[in-house]
């Protein structure tokens, strides 16, 4: 036996032919009602089964001109629909000739046994009312399904106004905190910043950080461009200002300012994201500035007697190329001009005719004009410039204190030198910082079992007003430190399982108890330690 099938949905249709063929049928098929007819009457089946919402052609006329085709109207006729389901569409659908009305879904095995069914009952033709009276009943049921439509439409709509004014209130509520991250450094007679930003929708990708360090002698300043689109972006950009805070607080040098970073990002964000940036120092004691490109590899200068830009190869934040940062320097002189931009920004200028690069005010308003060109795009740029240098370089000082040990007799040799430096910045003779100082040495050197290994040892102690960065860097073969670190960090539990794994003993977990910041290199060779002196005198 051949069954035709009316279905205008395509996977319906194959769902439906394949139950078919598997109760024994021959199946052919038909994407609507026109088309239906015209197979039927070419080659008529046994039986239809039919869809009622279909274009040209619905179900609904489908089976009235089946029942007035003297042919055909004799041929058993099954709806099988999961639009039209109220009992009025039933009737109409008797009213029709139709003889079955089947709901979807229904169970294989139960649709074959209906099939089965009505092909046993073939001969008795249902009686048809008043042309009339099924118009009558058709239009109705359009009506009420059009009805439906409309009232869902609003049901979509409604949820989508909900969704945007969600989203309106999110991006706001970012926009907000991404304002309160980018909040300028103070004042500085010896600098003047301006900082030129344009998010290019409600929150921006680009960020920048400026912080002045050694009590207003050293300028520290950030910019970065967030790869991707969108909220998300936004909120990325705004996690890597978190970490580019903590990570200027360990003054290291701005290479490893930038691999810490990128060690961050990887570890957070996955391999998948990364960031385009640029680290610069402006130290007013050296009257130097320093840079390093991490992906945004271009700026511009007026500066000893150079005016335009400059353009060096640059590797992303996030890189694996990260290794190859490289420090610049250049000697600074009042005056001279800077200006460091995202990639959209540096578009801007590359095009833009003669820029006042030696006209500080004029640069930076022509920069501000271009940013209200840009559309969606983002634009940052820190816009630097000397207005004046120290007459005098600060006071000479003993920081930084560099000791190096070729073994366990120079520690012996050097040890109360060192204990008068840590109690120098402490102001105590004793304190946690001197305990964390000798563990991080006793690791460097490999003191097991009360002997040392012979390793150099390269202690270096800096202090910078109120915080103390020690460094210890050994010949010893290095290890996965900040894995470690991580390690302890979520489980602190482990920071008193002394002795039971052997890779780790008392110091790693004394060194991070006693700082308040411990991070290692990348090789694993060397520990940082860093302490902000306390009101009360420092740790004690």
């Amino acid at each position: 036996m051949k069954i035709l099938v009316a279905e205008d949905n395509a996977d319906s249709r194959v769902y439906l032919e394949r139950i078919l063929k598997s109760g024994g049928y021959a199946v052919d098929s038909a994407e609507n009602g026109r088309l239906a007819l015209a197979k039927a009457q070419d080659s008529p089946p046994d039986l239809i089964v039919s869809d009622i919402l279909m274009p040209e052609m619905d179900g609904f006329v489908l089976c009235r001109r089946w029942k007035e085709d003297a042919t055909l109207r004799q041929i058993p006729f099954v709806f099988y629909t999961a639009t039209y389901t109220d009992s009025r569409d039933e009737e109409l659908a008797r009213n029709l000739g139709a003889d079955r009305f089947v709901i979807k879904p229904q169970p294989p095995e139960v649709l074959l046994q209906i099939i089965r069914d009505v092909l046993d009952g073939v001969g008795a033709v249902p009686s048809e009312p008043h042309n009339d009276q099924v118009w009558e009943q058709y239009n109705s049921a359009l009506f009420r399904k059009l009805e439906q439509k409309v009232q869902a439409l609003e049901r979509e709509a409604a949820h989508r106004r909900q969704m945007e004014a969600e989203f309106r209130r999110d991006a706001e509520t970012a926009r907000q905190m991404q304002t309160a991250l980018l909040a300028p450094p103070p004042a500085n007679p010896c600098v003047e910043v301006a900082v030129v930003y344009q998010a290019g929708l409600a929150v921006g990708g680009d960020l920048y950080f400026l912080d002045w360090r050694r009590d207003g002698r050293l300028l520290r300043g950030f910019l970065f461009a967030a790869m991707g689109r969108g909220l998300s972006r936004a909120l990325y950009a705004a996690a890597v200002q978190v970490m580019l805070r903590e990570i200027s607080d360990t003054d290291l040098p701005l290479p490893d300012q930038l691999r810490s970073l990128n060690r961050l990002i990887r570890r957070h964000f996955g391999e998948g994201v990364a960031a385009a940036g640029l680290a610069l120092e402006i130290d007013l004691d050296t009257r130097e500035l320093r840079w390093v490109n991490a992906g945004l590899d271009r700026f511009w200068l007026a500066a000893g007697g150079q005016s335009g830009l400059v353009s060096q190869t640059a590797f992303a934040a996030a890189g694996e190329q990260a290794a190859q940062l490289v420090t610049h320097t250049l000697p600074l002189a009042v005056a001279d001009s800077f200006y460091f931009c995202t990639k959209r920004a540096g578009d801007l200028l590359t095009v833009l005719p003669n820029p006042p690069l030696d006209r500080f005010p004029e640069m930076v308003r022509r920069l501000r004009a271009l940013t209200e060109t840009t559309g969606t795009e983002d634009v940052a740029a820190l816009c630097l410039q000397i207005r004046q240098l120290p007459e005098t370089l600060p006071e000479a000082c003993h920081w930084p204190r560099i000791f190096r040990l070729g073994g366990y007799g120079d520690y012996q040799r050097l040890r109360g030198e060192i204990i008068r430096t840590v109690a120098e910045w402490t102001g105590t003779p004793h304190s946690f910082v001197e305990v964390a100082v000798n563990e991080a040495l006793a690791n460097a050197m490999e003191c097991r079992d009360g002997v040392a290994r012979p390793h150099q040892v390269r202690l270096r102690f800096n202090a910078f007003g109120k915080r103390l960065v020690v460094r210890v860097r050994s010949t010893r073969m290095g290890f996965a430190g900040n894995a470690l670190l991580d390690r302890l960090r979520s489980r602190p539990a482990d920071l008193f399982a002394f002795g039971e794994h052997e890779a780790m003993g008392r110091g790693v977990p004394l060194m991070l108890c006693l700082s308040d910041k411990m991070m290692y290199s990348r090789d694993g060779t060397e520990v940082l330690l860093a302490w902000k002196l306390g009101e009360a005198g420092g740790k004690q």
